[in-house]
């Protein structure tokens, strides 16, 4: 039976998002929707097409900024202090202008930078990557390397072997995650995208916690409610009607957001 809630919360890493809707959201489906059964699909005009393309690119970028939050600063070196992420580019020498070459150079790279870092044929490195286009059309990466140690440039720069290399650490969150999803949307609308991902994550990340139904953000609520809002805003929603927004930074309040973590086990973490 399909359920309904007007509240959703979402935490990634020590980021807390709270959103109060004015219409109620439907979750937890268990029949499809009926044009999906019969296989007809609605016909949408070219206006109805790009604010659908809008939508979807919105909510990737939401996506990809929470999974940042979710894991900086989260992965520890082997004395168990966390590693500090690293904001690496990597451009081609060559003006190749097709992600779908480019992929698999980059996936070799990896699983060479694998090896000479730990030894090992196995994937190590965790990071989320997203391409984008230089002006002369040739592809290029910015990846975020959520525990990649200490490595030199030059060493990075010979096992790429495809271009040059940039690698900076950073030492903290301040706006990361939207950092690296503004590259997003300099190209979405670019023929070079099309039935391509937008960015790319290694297997093994840290994931957001949503928490859409009543009575488990109920549970959460007491511990947050006379937190500091670090940011809030309220806007209307095509679906949702009036939205209430707000941010809490669980930074100063790891020992809050343990307990969070506690009232909403037994389900996953991550």
């Amino acid at each position: 039976m399909t359920k309904f809630s007007n509240v959703r919360a979402v935490l990634s890493g020590n980021t807390l998002e709270l959103f109060r809707y004015e219409r109620n959201v439907a979750y937890d489906y268990t029949t499809e929707p009926a044009e999906t059964i019969v296989g007809i699909k609605p016909i949408l005009s070219q206006d109805e097409k790009e604010k659908v393309r809008i939508r979807s690119l919105q909510r990737t970028k939401s996506t990809l900024r929470r999974i940042v939050l979710s894991n900086c600063f989260e992965w520890l070196d082997e004395t168990g202090k966390p590693l500090a992420p690293k904001f690496v580019t990597l451009t081609f020498r060559e003006n190749i202008t097709k992600v779908s070459e480019t992929n698999p150079l980059y996936t070799n790279f990896v699983k060479r930078l694998n090896y000479q870092l730990y030894g090992v044929k196995k994937s190590i490195l965790q990071y989320v990557l997203v391409p984008e286009f230089q002006k002369r059309g040739a592809v290029h990466y910015h990846i975020v390397y959520f525990n990649l140690p200490r490595v030199d440039n030059h060493v990075l720069a010979d096992i790429w072997s495809h271009g040059f290399v940039d690698i900076r650490n950073i030492d903290h969150l301040n706006n990361v995650g939207s950092y690296i999803a503004k590259y997003i949307g300099k190209d979405s609308a670019d023929h070079r995208l099309i039935g391509q991902k937008h960015y790319f994550t290694s297997r093994g990340l840290k994931r957001p916690i949503v928490i859409i139904n009543p009575q488990r953000y109920a549970l959460l609520w007491p511990y947050v409610s006379d937190l500091p809002i670090a940011y809030a805003k309220e806007f209307e929603s095509e679906i949702h009607g009036h939205v209430c927004y707000s941010l809490i930074d669980l930074t100063t309040h790891l020992d809050i957001k343990q307990k969070v973590l506690e009232s909403l086990t037994p389900e996953p973490i991550i």
